[in-house]
């Protein structure tokens, strides 16, 4: 996992504390959910939300890393005399890393999303029928 990582080169960083932010927004708003208070509903609503946000950022952090290793692979080969089609092809492979590790991020967070939003909407429905 180290070397994934790695590979991610400046990337990784980022990922990871935008994974991290998703993690906290996810306990934050789990904790708000069970309290189901109805002062928090906006924050909760809020967190919920920005969870799907954060995980999206993470899709286009990997994109955008992608892009930059294509770009650098591509200008290195363009200065070199000989170039081995494996080293290309490694290139590129190494280049994906963070596409994927940002499309995870953004599967993971869709599916906190999905599935606290259905506990938002139906907490909401059962407080206001009791009330």
């Amino acid at each position: 996992m180290p070397g994934f990582y790695q590979q991610m080169g400046m990337y990784s960083w980022p990922l990871f504390l935008i994974a991290l932010s998703i993690g906290v927004l996810t306990a934050l708003s789990v904790w708000r959910l069970v309290r189901n208070e109805p002062a928090d509903r906006e924050r909760t609503a809020y967190g919920i939300n920005a969870i799907l946000f954060w995980g999206g950022l993470a899709a286009v952090v990997g994109i955008l890393g992608q892009f930059q290793g294509i770009y650098e692979a591509l200008n290195a080969i363009a200065a070199a005399a000989e170039v081995s089609p494996q080293v290309v092809w490694r290139g590129l492979a190494v280049s994906f890393t963070t596409t994927l590790a940002g499309l995870a991020t953004l599967v993971v967070a869709a599916l906190i999303w999905v599935s606290l939003q259905a506990v938002y909407r139906r907490s909401g429905r059962l407080s206001s029928t009791a009330a």
